[in-house]
């Protein structure tokens, strides 16, 4: 798996089936889009890429405690490595990125440095300025630029949704066997 620090160390000529996100934990819901993205970009001829942040978002506008992470990055990596994703791009988390407009994020992240011809995001994807903009509009922007855009449902265990922030509660409730089961590791 190649890792990109900068977009400008990214391979002009690279066409990407991606996703972003902060794909902390990996947890099943992560590896299933993932193995989706990995399939598809072999059936395009594309890199399978996962386009993730560091530091957490959250650490720009949480104040106080920041959000305590299941996988720090260099476990995050080896994870995404192992799910046989062909390229991770870690862009630094900074006012500048987060203040993009959801079109300027597009225009210029996913079209201009990625060449994304495919991006996979779950139902509940966000991103842009505030958050503002969502998996429908990233749809109209595939539209505008030429990339599909493949929104996926949400994977479900024991009758409610797999999120990074629902392993986080099991885990401070004491609930490893369900938090193990998430993240689709051994309990012990």
């Amino acid at each position: 798996m190649q890792i990109y620090t900068t977009l400008e160390s990214i391979p002009r000529d690279t066409k990407t089936v991606l996703s972003v996100g902060n794909f902390d934990g990996v947890h099943i819901g992560h590896q299933e889009l993932i193995k989706t993205i990995v399939r598809r970009g072999r059936q395009l001829g594309a890199t399978s890429t996962i386009v993730t942040f560091d530091p957490h978002p959250s650490s720009l506008f949480r104040s106080g405690a920041p959000t305590r992470l299941l996988t720090p990055l260099p476990d995050k990596l080896r994870l995404l490595e192992q799910l046989h994703v062909g390229a991770t791009v870690v862009l630094p988390f900074t006012r500048k990125l987060a203040s993009m407009s959801p079109l300027d994020f597009v225009e210029q992240i996913l079209v201009n440095w990625l060449h994304a011809v495919e991006i996979h995001e779950g139902s509940n994807f966000r991103f842009g300025n505030s958050a503002q903009a969502d998996v429908y509009q990233l749809a109209e922007f595939g539209r505008a630029f030429g990339f599909g855009v493949k929104i996926h449902t949400p994977t479900r265990y024991g009758g409610e949704h797999v999120s990074s922030s629902r392993i986080r509660k099991l885990l401070s409730d004491g609930d490893m066997r369900a938090a193990c089961a998430m993240l689709s590791i051994e309990a012990s």
